[in-house]
């Protein structure tokens, strides 16, 4: 069964600030590459969404957080959970930061 993908706000907002630092340190052609891969990585989670390793372990499937890399762009995962009907897409963060934090900020796991 093919999921859809739910992109939450944050998740947008993790790539708008990774594409305008590609955009200024490296260039747009960067920036335009890693914001494709990573829209197109989030929606290629719906056919698989389950071969992803669990993150964050909650207390039903819905509540695991699922951690997958960005393709071409390894160090970035996209951190996401599954229910019956959907992938919802949480946030799209550098694996080099402390990501456990803040998606605990953020309220999902």
């Amino acid at each position: 069964m093919m999921r859809r993908v739910i992109i939450y706000d944050r998740a947008f907002d993790d790539v708008d600030v990774q594409y305008a630092y590609f955009a200024k340190q490296a260039s747009v052609e960067v920036a335009e590459r890693f914001a494709t891969a990573a829209y197109a990585t989030a929606f290629e989670l719906a056919e698989h969404p389950h071969r992803a390793a669990i993150a964050i372990a909650g207390t039903s499937d819905a509540g695991h957080v699922r951690s997958w890399p960005v393709r071409g762009f390894d160090r970035f995962r996209i951190f996401y959970s599954v229910d019956d009907a959907n992938v919802h897409v949480i946030r799209i963060l550098d694996a080099a930061r402390d990501t456990r934090r803040l998606l605990e900020t953020d309220g999902n796991s």
